[in-house]
């Protein structure tokens, strides 16, 4: 989906393009929620932390946008975060 300017008419493939990206987002959404009837919270984790990394890879892939060092900040708490309640759940 091309980004167009501020104004300009959209066209029908730019209405399909929403349309498509707000259907994929909406079934996304329904499997994980899906996902989580059927295992932990732990357990989905994993999958969280690989989207973060694979859309910082994407946007620099697709659009040539290098991350900032607050969104590695922001990642790398989200992660450590997360590991460290992995680990003081397995201790329980």
């Amino acid at each position: 989906m091309a980004i167009r300017r501020v104004g300009a008419a959209a066209r029908p493939c730019d209405l399909g393009d929403a349309g498509g990206a707000g259907f994929f987002g909406a079934a996304g959404h329904f499997l994980l929620i899906l996902a989580h009837r059927h295992v932990p919270a732990s357990v989905l984790a994993p999958f969280t932390y690989a989207q973060i990394i694979g859309m910082v890879t994407l946007g620099y892939l697709v659009f040539g946008h290098v991350p900032s060092p607050w969104t590695f900040a922001g990642a790398a708490i989200i992660i450590a975060s997360g590991l460290y309640l992995l680990a003081q759940e397995r201790k329980a």
